[in-house]
């Protein structure tokens, strides 16, 4: 079990990172074992190219105000997490599941998942530059960081979008308790208020923006775009592989972009911000 990256190198030496309370190696590898209203209405499109055969399902999410960042009363918090601060974010369009294997592989002609076997099930071991790429070839982009806290709280002020007790993540998750080992089909599990898939769990998701610990501090209130730069990506939402509490809403991670790891995937968000 891990906090912080640094953790994991001091530990078993370089190349080793933090993701979803487990340590890990980019590329896949051994993990450290001990370690109310409905925001808006599916839309079934294409990609526009006969050489785009990935059907995405989109939900429209309406402009809000929400509370970012460390949930009252959640006493698992890291410092990165505070201070929570109210943020507005502009309408957009998120894809309803994680990006599946049959439709990455529908425009790149590759699968790098470690459970290639299963093609409904997200895709992982993509590194941020593959899983940016394939977001701007269906016409949208990578969440920012805020946006995907947004959709995955989905108007709740809870620690997990089902309540505040880990109790409630059997209804809604793939993790540690329950994955046995392994990603699972998306839209297996209750979707959130948003009619949103596997926020919590499954597989970690990249989002758009940089990672500085401090960022809160300093963010603004609308639109927040994230660090100007940085050395590593946030990454969010907790996998098959992750405890409790790195499933939970507000719970960052930082991981370099040019690795790939099996524990992360990707879902994508088009309008919004730029």
């Amino acid at each position: 079990m891990c906090s912080t990256t640094s953790e994991c190198t001091d530990a078993l030496g370089a190349g080793w990172a933090c993701i979803s309370g487990c340590c890990e190696q980019p590329g896949g590898g051994d993990d450290d074992d001990d370690d109310d209203d409905d925001a808006g209405d599916d839309d079934t499109t294409g990609l526009g190219d006969d050489d785009f055969a990935a059907d995405l399902s989109w939900v429209s999410l309406e402009g809000a105000f929400f509370t970012m960042g460390c949930t009252e009363g959640d006493i698992d918090c890291l410092p990165s997490e505070s201070p929570s601060h109210t943020v507005w974010v502009s309408a957009f369009e998120m894809t309803e599941t994680e990006i599946t294997q049959e439709q990455y592989f529908a425009v790149t002609a590759s699968n790098p998942s470690d459970n290639s076997g299963c093609e409904d099930c997200p895709v992982n071991s993509v590194d941020w530059n593959a899983a940016n790429d394939y977001c701007v070839l269906a016409g949208g982009r990578l969440p920012s960081e805020a946006e995907w806290e947004y959709a995955a709280r989905a108007w709740t002020e809870t620690i997990y979008s089902c309540g505040d007790g880990a109790s409630c993540l059997d209804e809604v998750a793939w993790y540690a308790d329950n994955a046995e080992g392994a990603t699972h089909p998306v839209g297996t599990k209750s979707p959130n208020d948003f009619d949103l898939y596997d926020m919590h769990g499954n597989a970690a998701e990249w989002t758009r923006d940089w990672y500085a610990e401090a960022y809160y501090e300093e963010s603004p209130q609308a639109d927040p775009p994230g660090p100007a730069s940085g050395t590593d990506r946030v990454v969010r939402g907790g996998s098959w592989a992750g405890d409790p509490w790195a499933l939970r809403a507000s719970y960052r991670a930082a991981l370099d972009p040019d690795a790939a790891y099996y524990l992360v995937g990707f879902r994508c968000v088009r309008g919004g911000a730029p």
